[in-house]
C-alpha cells in the first residue's frame, strides 16, 4: 500500500482516547498543499480486523477516506477516523497535532490556510479556547465539539468572518457537555448541520450561536451562506440553547436562512433572539417549540415557524422596536403573545399574502390565555392583517383566548382587503387581560 503527499499515518484507539502507534511501513514524503481527500489501495486481504470503536459513541461515525479493495475484506471493518493522516499544511497553518484532536490552544486561520481534521474536540478547561477564522477553510470530516467536558474542553469558541469557509461532514456541536459559542459574520459561510446545546452524561450544557454579533454587542456584518440542513436547539432539560440574530441586513438586502429549525426536546431551554437587521426565514421551523423574542429589526417568515411564547418589541437588547412579518408564512404560538413588552418599546406584526398567525394550545385549556398588544407603559404596537386568506387566529380547542389592545400603551389592529381576525374570548380595549 502506498500513500503519497502525507507526513505519516497513525492509528488511534477509541476515538482519540488511546495512544497513537506509528506505522513506519506506510510513511511517505510530506507534500505541502495536499488535501485530506485520498485513497487507500489494498491489493491483498484484510482479515480478522477488530472494529476500533470501543471508546467512541456510535452516534457519529462517518468515513473520511476511501478504501479500494483489490482482494477481500473479511470479518471486520475499517473505521475512518481510526486510521488517520496528517497533511503537513495542517500542522503549519492550524497547529492541530493530529487529524483527530483534543485541542485547547488558540488557533488563527487566515486567507490561504486549508485546515482539515477528522474529529475536533475543542476548548479550554478554565477559560475559552478560541478558533479565529478571518479567511481560509476549515474542513472537519466528522464533527466539531465546541466545549466538551469529557475531554476537559469545557469552554470552546469559534469565530468565523471574512472569506472563511467552514465545512463539516457531520455536525457542529455548539456546547457538547460544556459551554460553546459560535459566531459567524462578515460574509463567512458554513456547510454543516448545527446542534446548539447538546447534553449527555447528565452534564449541564450551554450553547450559543450568533449570526452577526452576540447579544449586547453592536450589530455585526451579516454572514454569507449558512447551508445547514438542520439547526437543532437544546436536547434536554440540562441544556440551554440560544440562536441570536444581530446583524446589518436590510429589507433590500436581507440575511436569508433556509435551514430547518427544531427543538430537540420539549423539556429543553431554547431561545431565538432577533436583535437587529432584516432576516428572511424561508425554511421549515414548525418543529421549533422554544421562546422567540424580536427585540429589534425585522423577522420575516415565508414558510413556517413555531414558538412557545412570542414577544415582539422589547428594549432589553437592540433598538426596542421589533417587527414580525408573515409573508405567506405561518407562525404558531403555543402560549402567550406580547407586543411592546417593556416601557417605551414598539412591536408590530404584519400578516399578508395568505399568512397566518395562530395562537393555540394555551395552557392545555386549563386557564384563560392572554394576547397583550402594547401592554407596557409608553409602548406602541400594531397588528395588520392584509389580504384574502391572511388570518390572525386566536381560537383554541378548549379554554379561551382574550385579546387586550393597548393596556398601558397605544395599539391598533387593522384588517384590510379580505383579511380576517377570529377568536373565542374577550376583546379588551385599553385594559390588560
Amino acid at each position: 500500500m502506498r500513500l503519497t503527499g502525507f507526513e505519516r499515518v497513525i492509528w488511534r484507539q477509541g476515538g482519540g482516547g488511546g495512544a497513537d502507534r506509528s506505522l513506519p511501513h506506510y510513511e511517505a514524503t510530506a507534500g505541502v498543499g495536499n488535501s485530506m481527500a485520498f485513497e487507500i489501495s489494498i491489493g491483498g486481504v484484510i482479515a480478522n480486523q477488530k472494529e476500533q470503536a470501543a471508546g467512541m459513541e456510535g452516534r457519529r461515525r462517518r468515513p473520511g477516506m476511501r478504501a479500494l479493495l483489490g482482494g477481500s475484506a473479511l470479518a471486520g471493518s475499517l473505521m475512518m477516523g481510526m486510521m488517520l493522516a496528517t497533511p503537513e499544511v495542517a500542522e503549519a497553518a492550524c497547529g492541530f497535532s493530529s487529524v483527530t484532536s483534543t485541542y485547547s490552544s488558540n488557533v488563527n486561520i487566515v486567507n490561504g490556510d486549508a485546515c482539515t481534521a477528522g474529529q475536533l474536540y475543542y476548548g479550554g478547561s478554565v477559560s475559552p479556547a478560541i478558533i479565529t477564522m478571518t479567511g481560509g477553510t476549515l474542513t472537519i470530516v466528522d464533527w466539531i465539539d465546541l466545549g466538551d467536558s469529557k475531554y476537559s474542553n469545557t469552554y470552546g469558541t469559534l469565530n468565523a468572518s471574512g472569506g472563511t469557509t467552514l465545512i463539516s461532514g457531520g455536525t457542529l456541536y455548539v456546547g457538547y457537555r460544556g459551554t460553546g459559542v459560535f459566531t459567524i459574520y462578515d460574509g463567512a459561510s458554513i456547510a454543516s448541520n448545527i446542534t446548539i446545546g447538546y447534553s449527555i452524561d447528565s452534564v449541564t450544557t450551554v450553547g450559543t450561536m450568533n449570526i452577526g454579533a452576540a447579544a449586547g454587542e453592536a450589530a455585526g456584518s451579516a454572514p454569507g451562506a449558512i447551508s445547514s440542513g438542520t439547526i437543532a436547539l437544546s436536547n434536554s432539560s440540562l441544556s440551554t440553547a440560544t440562536l441570536v440574530f444581530n446583524h446589518d441586513g436590510t429589507e433590500a438586502d436581507p440575511f436569508t436562512l433556509s435551514s430547518l429549525i427544531k427543538t430537540g426536546s420539549a423539556s429543553g431551554n431554547s431561545n431565538i433572539l432577533h436583535i437587529a437587521g432584516y432576516t428572511k426565514y424561508t425554511g421549515d421551523g414548525s418543529g421549533y417549540a422554544g421562546n422567540l423574542t424580536v427585540y429589534g429589526g425585522t423577522l420575516e417568515v415565508t414558510d413556517s415557524l413555531g414558538a412557545k411564547a412570542l414577544v415582539v418589541g422589547d428594549n432589553t437588547y437592540g433598538s426596542g422596536s421589533g417587527a414580525l412579518t408573515l409573508d405567506g408564512g405561518t407562525m404558531t404560538v403555543a402560549t402567550t403573545l406580547v407586543t411592546g413588552n417593556t416601557a417605551s418599546s414598539a412591536g408590530d406584526i404584519t400578516v399578508k399574502n395568505g399568512g397566518k398567525l395562530v395562537v393555540s394550545g394555551i395552557d392545555a385549556g386549563t386557564s384563560t390565555a392572554a394576547i397583550a398588544l402594547a401592554g407596557a407603559t409608553g409602548t406602541t404596537s400594531s397588528v395588520t392583517v392584509d389580504g384574502a386568506g391572511s388570518t390572525f387566529d386566536m381560537t383554541v380547542d378548549t379554554g379561551r383566548t382574550n385579546l387586550a389592545i393597548g393596556g398601558a400603551g397605544a395599539a391598533t389592529v387593522v384588517i384590510s382587503a379580505g383579511g380576517s381576525v377570529k377568536g373565542d374570548g374577550q376583546i379588551l380595549i385599553g385594559n390588560g387581560p
